[in-house]
């Protein structure tokens, strides 16, 4: 059993006394261990900043591509009978740049003795592309029930986005020329019947793409390098670091309470301050500890604009960029803030009253 809901126990029951077969696929892989996603490479990262070098690699599309080893496969799933994949038949019906249509028919047979569903899963490789891809993409499934020594046909529409990647030098979605592998099966790494097909019509990717996404074989780990992983935000990953505050640097809104109580005093009061309203609503029980500790790892992340916004008004934004004018130092500037926003008379934004809110009337269809 594996993410019951609350009728999860009449389920098993079923199960283990044969009045239903197991139809259930998983819709992730399972790895053997940490190690071997490549996420964990750069999880959690260095202070605030995490990198997602990973990029297209994640799940079976990375598992598949690298010939990993897995505990279970993406897809895969238990029943109490067997299936049948037989006469695959591909029919292109549109191939134009920007419109793709392919018609993907396969026969279906329940071989076994118990009635069950069985969920048809078609995968997509690009054989010929510029580009790294995933080794294959799953672009359509289908859930059919068939009784013992029932045989059905299955017809799948595979469209445009089937053949699609993102080329970030376009700044759009494209489809090269060339050859593609029909992969159907049951499972991501049971794959029961394969046909390439040949899409004559579409578009070369872009240098861009070609130096951020660059290709390589199947079977291979490749660590990504500073210069590619710049590239794949076409080289404004400079700006990206020089938006990431130093610690201890000047404060703005953005800056997290954790920061500014590291080295100012006014920081240290506002977390202490926001700490103590938000452990006041924590009940006290067994897991008090627990929800305490949670909650001070959730204060100390908070960034200063949200003091304001869930403040109720208790404090402005006015009044908060003058506490942070002080915490950098700059006592004139955080004087006139204080002066600005302690000014009885400012202006403030009024809530409508309600009869000053128009309701305008929803069209609902008969």
């Amino acid at each position: 059993s594996y993410l019951l809901g609350e009728a999860g126990g009449a389920a098993i029951v079923d199960l283990v006394f044969g009045t239903q077969s197991p139809s259930g696929k998983l819709s992730e892989s399972f790895p053997l261990q940490l190690s071997d996603v490549l996420a964990d490479q750069n999880f959690p990262g260095s202070r605030d900043r995490v990198e997602y070098r990973e990029g297209l690699d994640v799940g079976y599309r990375y598992f598949d591509s690298a010939n990993q080893p897995v505990l279970f496969p993406f897809g895969h799933g238990l029943t109490y009978t067997t299936f049948s994949y037989v006469e695959l038949e591909i029919e292109v019906l549109q191939d134009e740049t920007h419109s793709k249509r392919v018609k993907v028919s396969i026969g279906l047979s329940n071989t076994g003795k118990f009635p069950a569903k069985e969920v048809i899963q078609c995968y997509v490789r690009d054989v010929t592309a510029t580009v790294h891809r995933p080794f294959q993409e799953l672009r359509a499934f289908e859930k059919v029930f068939l009784h013992p020594g029932e045989t059905t046909k299955v017809v799948l529409q595979l469209e445009f986005e089937a053949f699609a990647f993102y080329d970030v030098g376009v700044k759009d979605w494209i489809v090269e020329p060339g050859d593609f592998e029909i992969r159907i099966g049951s499972s991501s790494r049971d794959v029961r019947q394969t046909q390439v097909v040949e899409l004559t019509t579409g578009q070369f990717a872009s240098t861009e793409a070609q130096q951020s996404y660059p290709p390589r074989p199947v079977g291979s780990i490749v660590k990504l390098d500073d210069d590619t992983f710049s590239k794949r935000f076409r080289g404004s990953l400079g700006k990206i670091n020089q938006c990431i505050t130093p610690l201890h640097d000047n404060f703005h809104r953005n800056s997290l309470l954790k920061e500014v109580s590291a080295s100012s005093s006014i920081g240290s009061f506002l977390l202490w301050v926001v700490f103590k309203g938000s452990v006041a609503d924590i009940k006290p029980g067994p897991s008090f500890k627990r929800d305490r500790k949670l909650m001070e790892a959730a204060v100390r992340n908070l960034p200063l604009r949200a003091i304001v916004l869930f403040g109720k008004g208790s404090i402005s934004f006015e009044l908060m960029d003058a506490l942070i004018f002080f915490m950098n130092g700059l006592y004139s500037s955080a004087m006139a803030g204080l002066l600005v926003a302690c000014t009885p008379f400012r202006r403030k934004a009024k809530k409508p009253s309600p009869e000053q809110v128009v309701y305008e009337a929803v069209p609902v269809e008969p």
